[in-house]
């Protein structure tokens, strides 16, 4: 919604506040109480991705697995579930007239400009961070044969830092009316970079597939650094296959409802209900990818479970390797990994 524009939302002074919806003029008992549920379920999706997060923080940031660059940025991407948790919660106090967005100069006018800032910053990160794994993961592929003795954090600070600027200053240009690139030019920049973002994955997924059945012939031709990094980038170009997919699935269709609610709806009940289910659906398909994310490893998921009491990760059941190479190896690089996890675990995960 646009805010202290006077109906000209060029001018100066008006600012755009990331609130799409608005019970006060939502129409009949019916609708309020869909609403009413649209907004519980989107609670519950913010309560179950920041348990998860706070349970996985730890594990994913000591994992030996990957490589220390690919967990920082993925640390990054879960990380900021806080991010966004806490702009809906503040905004939804908004959205639902428990508080008045009073007029400017008030605490509370700046205190939801502030949120409502994280809230579009988010939604960007969110879209250039894929581009960051794929970016590192490019390098990765490109230098196989050293990367993986290379442990300088220069890749993912640059990649991150590109991030955080494009996104702050994204962010900054859509909270003010009086905007240096249009909207247009926003999604089209958004667009772009998702696309060619999945399009330069799948590629580098395909080459590292093939690279893989070369390293199965002949093995003997690759160094066990190359082939644990062979393996590794299979691994992460498969996760951020399924996390592409998802997420592209789900914002495309939150999307289509936004356009719907905002341009075609002309009753403000019926925009307000859209705007609930854009909220609601953009909740729902982030806690997936994080679940998806956190939970990708099955030493991950021990963890998890260990931390809740469900499991005990020293007396877990081992399992046969299959017969098949590909299993083999996956079960040889993952025992290597899950020793290397298991010396370097903090104390406090010991007694699991």
């Amino acid at each position: 919604m646009y805010y202290g524009c006077d109906g000209n939302t060029t001018d100066h002074a008006c600012r755009f506040i990331a609130i799409y919806t608005d019970l006060t003029v939502v129409e009949t008992p019916e609708r309020k109480t869909f609403f009413i549920m649209m907004n519980i379920i989107e609670a519950i999706a913010h309560i179950v991705a920041t348990f998860v997060v706070t349970l996985s923080m730890d594990t994913v940031r000591n994992c030996a697995r990957f490589h220390p660059n690919i967990v920082r940025i993925f640390i990054f991407f879960i990380s900021h579930s806080y991010v966004y948790s806490s702009s809906r919660f503040v905004i939804f106090f908004f959205q639902n007239g428990i508080v008045e967005i009073e007029g400017f100069g008030a605490i509370s006018y700046y205190f939801l400009l502030f949120f409502s800032f994280l809230r579009m910053y988010h939604l960007f990160t969110c879209v250039f961070i894929f581009s960051a794994f794929c970016f590192e993961r490019l390098l990765a592929t490109i230098d196989m044969e050293e990367y993986e003795h290379r442990r300088d954090p220069t890749v993912s600070i640059v990649a991150l830092s590109a991030v955080v600027a494009i996104s702050t200053a994204l962010g900054l240009d859509a909270t003010c009316a009086d905007v240096v690139l249009s909207l247009k030019v926003k999604l089209t920049i958004v667009v772009v970079v998702t696309v060619g973002s999945g399009v330069a994955s799948l590629v580098l997924h395909s080459h590292n597939l093939r690279v893989r059945r070369a390293m199965e012939q002949h093995p003997h031709r690759y160094r066990l650094s190359t082939r644990f990094q062979i393996v590794e980038n299979c691994r992460a170009f498969q996760l951020l296959r399924n996390v592409a997919v998802v997420t592209t699935t789900g914002i495309s269709l939150a999307s289509v409802g936004l356009i719907y609610s905002s341009i075609i709806l002309t009753s403000l009940s019926c925009a307000s209900i859209a705007g609930a289910i854009f909220d609601t659906l953009n909740a729902i398909v982030y806690t997936t990818v994080i679940v998806m994310c956190c939970f990708s490893q099955a030493f991950w998921r021990d963890e998890f479970k260990a931390k809740l009491g469900l499991t005990n990760i020293c007396n877990r059941t081992v399992v046969q390797p299959s017969s098949n190479s590909e299993s083999t190896q996956e079960s040889h690089f993952a025992g290597l990994a899950k020793a290397w996890e298991a010396k370097n675990r903090p104390d406090e995960l010991k007694k699991y």
